[in-house]
């Protein structure tokens, strides 16, 4: 009975787990750039080639700046018109302090059989003025909010999927989605 019982809310839980996250990513060219991410993207720091994607989820479109400096590397978030986002940079698992490392750890293996995370990055977030200058290294990020995104395969009672879980900088979750991904260019009629 107890078996039975914890079974359910096993199945409950995953149920509840979240929203699906249809995802398409591709690459724009510099004329469907609103002028307003180039203008904030013209930093002295950013001297790379930098590549342009349009994002679109099932909730919202968004217009990426990816590019990597000194072997880091840097995404960075725009609306449609243009207004920056977020600055979200690539690190290593390991890199994030251990107590951050331990919670994110107990949420993933609360949630999951098993899991293997496939990138992690931390994800800035503040006042445009403030992530302009935290981009061109003018200051740190004492002023940002910070979050880290994780993505990971995981496998919960029935399959292997992909994830993206959003924890605050403690590692307190605050969001979760399965990544499913959808080309609705190729639809056969």
């Amino acid at each position: 009975m107890k078996l039975l019982i914890l079974s359910f809310l096993i199945v409950l839980g995953f149920q509840s787990f979240g929203q699906e996250k249809f995802e398409r990513e591709h690459k724009i060219s510099i004329e469907e750039v609103p002028q307003q991410a180039l203008k904030f993207i013209n930093s002295p720091k950013l001297t790379n080639k930098i590549k342009w994607y349009r994002e679109i989820n099932s909730e919202y479109s968004t217009i990426e700046a990816k590019t990597e400096v000194n072997g880091i590397k840097y995404s960075i978030e725009f609306t449609l018109d243009g207004l920056i986002e977020d600055i979200e940079v690539e690190i290593k698992f390991n890199k994030l302090s251990e107590k951050t490392r331990q919670n994110i750890r107990e949420v993933l293996d609360s949630t999951f059989i098993k899991h293997k995370i496939r990138k992690t990055q931390i994800q800035y977030v503040g006042e445009p003025k403030e992530l302009k200058h935290f981009l061109e290294g003018t200051i740190s990020a004492d002023n940002l909010s910070v979050n880290y995104e994780v993505v990971l395969k995981a496998k919960d009672l029935v399959r292997w999927s992909l994830y993206e879980f959003l924890f605050s900088e403690e590692g307190s979750l605050l969001d979760k989605n399965r990544i499913v991904f959808r080309n609705t260019d190729n639809l056969k009629y």
